[in-house]
């Protein structure tokens, strides 16, 4: 299981290594006999995910709407939103604390079954009669195993369901900008120029500059 890493540099690995490697520490567990409960969390962990950015989007649609009934003086919208954010925000949060909930299971069932499998690798390879003669001995390596797995596991969903909630965020605010924004059409030089969906292009600039 271990790495080679006197060969491989962590400044020259590539993101297909990295992915690699995580894959490779990973995957008995998804390979195990867990693996269909596993499978299940992490989908509901996924769909929990989404349905908090379809919220969101929601909470946007709703803003417009909420001011626009202040400007109009309209009463009778004003409260019906109101009625609406209070269900919106208590969705949102149900969702979210059954997401927290749903990853810390997978998490726990997780961490348990990958530090038993790598102290058992440890163990019955007698990997540890190597380490006495290893010119840099490693302390403790049952709970550097534990410890170790636990980081992998934390920051191996927070990579993997952030980057799924940001894209997935990103493609449904940017089409909601693209509808918003119309065509800009100018002259220049004589030219008529027309930019579709231009306070995309703007918001790209902006986050670029």
């Amino acid at each position: 299981m271990l790495l080679n890493t006197e060969q491989q540099t962590a400044e020259h690995r590539t993101i297909y290594q990295w992915i690699s490697d995580a894959w490779f520490l990973a995957k008995p567990y998804w390979l195990s006999k867990d693996k269909y409960r596993a499978f299940a969390l992490i989908f509901g962990v996924v769909m929990l995910n989404l349905l908090m950015v379809y919220i969101s989007v929601q909470f946007n649609t709703w803003y417009n709407l909420f001011y626009d009934a202040i400007q109009k003086y309209d009463s009778g919208a004003f409260f019906k939103l109101l009625i609406k954010w209070c269900w919106l925000a208590l969705i949102y949060v149900a969702c979210y604390v059954l997401a927290f909930y749903l990853r810390k299971i997978l998490e726990v069932r997780w961490r348990r079954w990958l530090t038993k499998y790598y102290l058992d690798m440890w163990f019955n390879s007698g990997a540890y009669h190597k380490n006495k003669y290893l010119a840099k001995r490693s302390d403790n390596p049952d709970q550097r195993i534990s410890e170790d797995i636990n980081s992998f596991l934390i920051l191996l969903l927070d990579l993997s369901l952030g980057l799924l909630t940001s894209v997935v965020t990103l493609i449904s605010f940017v089409g909601i900008l693209w509808g918003l924004s119309g065509a800009l059409k100018f002259a220049l030089f004589g030219h008529n120029i027309v930019i579709y969906g231009y306070m995309v292009w703007a918001a790209l600039v902006y986050s670029i500059v």
